[in-house]
């Protein structure tokens, strides 16, 4: 029964009891009008419907080349959940292929095969990719220190200029920016397109350093127990060199959701915490012993005007390095 129904009721009920019409009086009729128009009201009103709860969106993001169990690349991982941490959405990072070139993982990002990708920035691949100008090592990626043969470990406790240093031949991967800085601050570069085969051409004497983040070479060292190789203890270069995440172009939201993740990380020092508390550089700071270390400031003439360079929430300095790592 509707309440205009109920309400007729009531007036009908009103009309049978009373035995004379004089008897309805004003009081009773306002009372049905009052009650009419209560009931007109509430008849007219839609029902509410009940709101539709949505799950929230689920990605699932591909990356084609690497290695899932590196430890570098669980580092970046680690980062991206928490970037998708601040947002709705979810998300799952699937590694598809083994090791290529950064050349192979540009491409895939561009025709949209691939989702994501870390290196170090240069200006083909902010041409054409989604950058996300955040560095994600704290610029730590261009400190860099080197791996040698085990048998050569003091051999270069002497080296202590730049004119002594430039003697050094020096191997890194095929097509990668720190080749490209090395090469332009005067060194001889040997490139390979197979990390793997650097560390059989460093044994070989093809080269003497083969030069590595300082979150690198002691996980490296780790990774590769049947080979005599150590960490170099006496040097280190330093230049300025952002590595970015990149973004397929056909991913633009994604790149908006850890962009925008990234940056609430950085402010309420999450990020900070995902990179003190990675196993990979704890044990660089507990065996980096920087103050020791000779030390070589190097140009990067491939740095973009993009750069970031003049925010020091994006940077740890060689100063804090040594702080930490004391």
């Amino acid at each position: 029964m509707t309440n205009l129904q109920a309400a007729t009721t009531i007036l009908n009920t009103i009309l049978h009891r009373c035995t004379h019409p004089c008897l309805i009086t004003w009081p009773a009729i306002i009372i049905f009008a009052l009650t009419c128009n209560i009931a007109i009201a509430d008849d007219t009103q839609s029902p509410t419907p009940a709101q539709t709860i949505r799950p929230p969106v689920h990605y699932n993001l591909t990356h084609y080349c690497g290695e899932s169990d590196n430890m570098g690349n669980q580092y970046i991982d680690k980062l991206i959940e928490l970037a998708f941490s601040y947002h709705s959405a979810t998300v799952s990072i699937e590694t598809l292929g083994n090791r290529c070139s950064h050349a192979r993982e540009k491409k895939l990002l561009e025709e949209g095969r691939s989702d994501i990708f870390w290196a170090a920035t240069t200006k083909e691949f902010e041409a054409t990719l989604i950058a996300i100008r955040i560095p994600i090592f704290r610029g730590l990626l261009g400190h860099r220190i080197a791996i040698i043969p085990r048998a050569h470990q003091g051999k270069y406790a002497n080296v202590t200029t730049m004119e002594q240093v430039k003697k050094l031949t020096i191997g890194q991967g095929l097509d990668w920016t720190d080749a490209r800085i090395l090469k332009a601050n005067g060194f001889d570069v040997t490139e390979s397109a197979d990390v793997e085969n650097l560390y059989r051409m460093l044994l070989a004497n093809r080269f003497d350093l083969f030069l590595r983040g300082v979150m690198e070479p002691w996980d490296e060292v780790n990774q590769h127990p049947e080979l005599p190789l150590a960490v170099e203890e006496n040097l280190m270069f330093i230049y300025r060199m952002p590595a970015y995440l990149f973004v397929s172009p056909k991913k633009p939201d994604i790149a908006a959701i850890i962009e925008n993740g990234l940056w609430q990380a950085l402010e309420d020092g999450s990020f900070d915490k995902v990179l003190i508390n990675d196993p990979v550089f704890n044990e660089a700071l507990q065996k980096l012993n920087a103050k020791k270390r000779t030390i070589f400031y190097l140009d990067n003439p491939l740095l973009l005007d993009t750069a970031p360079v003049d925010d020091p929430r994006l940077w740890l300095d060689v100063t804090t390095l040594n702080a930490a790592a004391n």
